[in-house]
């Protein structure tokens, strides 16, 4: 994070953008701190209440007063997951980031604006599982039917993308879901296939890449240690089933 400008009592002022589910305890723990400088939050009611509750705190609606606020030294993201790489990303290219994890295509639309590129995720954890899907055992042994039927359309649907005949398709639909579109969606599409760092061809788990993303949440606090054996969590029976039906 950029740590110039403003600070109260040496504490650098970090505007929060969310006040929702996780929001509110940013909000909270930063205020601790002497940091919170600003609460961003388009819900006008739930901004009036943390206006009232942190009345030295500014508060705002709008995301790109927050960026041009010369007050606010740092932000904190916690937005809707479908909205936080672009607040990520807008942040980083007002200064209100000194570094961040980005995505394609949004790696390329900061490199355009002049930030450069410091490592590669599978550079800095070379085996990690990120996307992946989730659900309660007992959900999954009710409905084993439904659960496979659905393995089985991710794994059809992900061998489609890998198809080059539908790659005009694939673009397309970046463009329709995403609103990633041109030489973006180009570069997007090309990362997801990537055979090195994209995403898995018959859609399976990475065991060792579990594990890894296991050892960095306890190492951030959030496992106990010692940590859990992967199997605590993983159930293949699901997706071999689904591989079966596709292979009769």
């Amino acid at each position: 994070m950029s740590l110039q400008g403003s600070q109260h009592n040496g504490m650098p002022q970090i505007a929060v953008v969310g006040a929702g589910y996780w929001g509110k305890n940013l909000i909270r723990n930063f205020h601790s701190l002497n940091a919170l400088g600003a609460i961003c939050d388009s819900d006008s009611e739930r901004l009036e209440a943390f206006k009232q509750q942190y009345p030295s705190s500014k508060t705002f609606r709008a995301y790109s007063d927050v960026l041009v606020d010369e007050s606010i030294q740092a932000v904190a993201i916690a937005t809707p997951a479908e909205a936080h790489a672009e607040g990520v990303r807008e942040a980083l290219l007002a200064g209100k980031f000194s570094g961040t994890l980005l995505t394609p295509p949004f790696v390329g639309n900061a490199l355009e604006r002049g930030c450069h590129l410091l490592a590669r995720g599978d550079q800095i954890v070379p085996c990690y599982q990120a996307t992946g899907g989730a659900a309660k055992r007992s959900w999954a042994e009710q409905h084993r039917d439904v659960l496979v039927s659905y393995i089985r359309a991710a794994i059809e649907a992900t061998r489609w993308c890998f198809e080059p005949k539908n790659r005009s398709q694939c673009i397309e639909l970046l463009g329709k879901h995403n609103g990633i579109e041109g030489q973006a969606a180009e570069n997007t599409l090309d990362a997801l296939l990537d055979p090195g760092y994209g995403i898995y061809p018959e859609a399976e788990l990475n065991l060792p890449g579990i594990e890894a993303a296991l050892e960095l949440r306890a190492e951030m606090g959030f496992l106990n240690r010692r940590v859990p054996a992967v199997e605590k969590y993983v159930d293949l029976s699901y997706y071999r089933k689904a591989i079966e039906a596709l292979i009769r």
